[in-house]
Formats: C-alpha cells, sequence, structure tokens
C-alpha cells in the first residue's frame, strides 16, 4: 500500500507458421511494451459497490489502484483485504481530499507503478461498466487522446457551460465518469495546474485539456438518471471558484479559440 500523507505441417509450412507465431508473439510484446492499462477507482464510504465492481475488473483482466480517501475505518478494512488479492493496489488519504485529489494520486500512483492508462471508475452505479472493454480497445487504438464515455441524452447546466467555456461543441459530457486517461500527457498537465479537488474536476480537467488542443474520443455509453445530487456548502464554493477560473481562462483565450474553429 502506498500512503500520500492443435495440424501436423509439411516442414516449409511448419517454419512458415513458426515464424508468424515468433511476429504475432513480437507483437503483442511490444503492444504490452506501450499499452498498459489500469483502473484507478476514487472511494469514500462507497464499500457496498466496490468488490462488485472489483469482480468486473477481474474478469476482463484488469489491475487496479483504488484510493481510499479518508473513508470510515470499516470502509479502510474492506480495502485492505481487497489489496491483498493479485492486480490490486492501494493508495490511503489520511483525511478526505475529494474525487479530484484522489484521482490525481491514482493517476500518480499508476504511473509509478509502469502503466501508461488509467481507466477512471466510480463507484455511484451510474454508469454501465460492460462499455469498458471497448474504451480501452479504442484507448489502444488512440494512445494520446483522451477516451471518454457519454451519455448521449446528457442535457444539463454543466454542458452548457462546457461549450461556453470552449465556443466548441466537442466536449459531450462532462459528467460522465468513465475515462482512459493517457498517464504521462495527463500528469504533465496535472502537476502544472491546481485542479478542482471535489465536485469540478471532471469538467474542468476536460475543459482546461480542450483549452491545450488535447486529442479526445467519445463512446456512447447508457446511464442511469440519480435521484437527486447533494453539494456542500464546500463543495458549491469550491465548483463557484472552479466557474470563476474557467471563465476568466475563456477571456484570455478567446481569440486562440476563435482561430481554431476557423481553421478546423
Amino acid at each position: 500500500m502506498t500512503e500520500y500523507n492443435e495440424t501436423a505441417l509439411a516442414p516449409d509450412a511448419q517454419r512458415q507458421t513458426e515464424a508468424s507465431d515468433t511476429a504475432g508473439r513480437h507483437a503483442a510484446s511490444h503492444e504490452e511494451d506501450w499499452f498498459k492499462p489500469c483502473a484507478v477507482i476514487p472511494v469514500h464510504d462507497q464499500q457496498d459497490r466496490l468488490a462488485k465492481v472489483l469482480r468486473t475488473l477481474r474478469d476482463e483482466d484488469i489491475p487496479c489502484v483504488l484510493v481510499d480517501d479518508g473513508s470510515s475505518p470499516e470502509a479502510a478494512r474492506l480495502m485492505d483485504e481487497l489489496a491483498r488479492e493479485p492486480g490490486v493496489q492501494l493508495v490511503r488519504h489520511a483525511h478526505n481530499q475529494g474525487k479530484g485529489g484522489a484521482m490525481v494520486s491514482g493517476l500518480r500512483e499508476a504511473a509509478r507503478l509502469g502503466y501508461s492508462h488509467a481507466l477512471q471508475i466510480e463507484l455511484d452505479g451510474r454508469y454501465d461498466l460492460s462499455a469498458i472493454g471497448q474504451l480501452l480497445d479504442r484507448a489502444s487504438q488512440a494512445p494520446d487522446a483522451i477516451v471518454c464515455g457519454y451519455d448521449p441524452s446528457e442535457r444539463s447546466l454543466g454542458q452548457a457551460l462546457a461549450r461556453l467555456y470552449t465556443l466548441s461543441a466537442s466536449i459531450r459530457d462532462v459528467r460522465c465518469s468513465l475515462r482512459v486517461y493517457p498517464l504521462a500527457t495527463t500528469l504533465a498537465f496535472a502537476n502544472r495546474i491546481d485542479l478542482a479537488a471535489r465536485t469540478g474536476f471532471d469538467m474542468e480537467i476536460l475543459v482546461r485539456l480542450h483549452w491545450e488542443n488535447q486529442p479526445m474520443v467519445w463512446l456512447p455509453t447508457s446511464a442511469i438518471r440519480p435521484a437527486g445530487l447533494s453539494v456542500s456548502v464546500q463543495g458549491c464554493l469550491e465548483l463557484a471558484a472552479m466557474h470563476a477560473r474557467l471563465f476568466l481562462g475563456l477571456l484570455m483565450r478567446t481569440p486562440a479559440l476563435l482561430l481554431r474553429r476557423l481553421n478546423d
């Protein structure tokens, strides 16, 4: 745990087959060298869904990094137990840092462990995890892009604001938590920018990466609408501060964004 704070063949055919098999193994080995994905799961007292999500990842042969973001003792004990299983690593925050803080810690740990890409998964049960294989396949085909799931029916104020901040409709869903991040480029960015630690992380990182012309690939996925969302006073203040930062950023980048649209 890491803590932060079978048919016989003629000889010629046999040789050709062996050569083909060797080339195939070399190609597979090469792919394994550059595309090594894992999942990153921020956890804050959501232990009810955790074991089920880990079974899904195990069935897909996807290792994962759990980030205990200041959870209760009961949830922490469960994560300690799960971290003994093969392919499961645990990062622990002594105090809750919010989703953004947990994700950045998880991404850094994934990079330290030698992974190239990280699949972001949340434990809210809103999105269909059967899409993760498709997301990872697409990420292997476009390794420099962020591959994002999106709900085709998504209509929200956040979505409208993302269009305002980017002067485009290229960001299709700011709330879907199913994403595959290329670790090198994402962490280089996160180490330079102070991102929203809590509620606004998912939106802010996409808007800011769009400003930097980061490639993004979008794949549709199904979603379940939550009955309602509660945001703390601290969360509301952080969201307000994030939107203020993004609006000021837009004012400084408007000429460049308009020029980009003209060149597209």
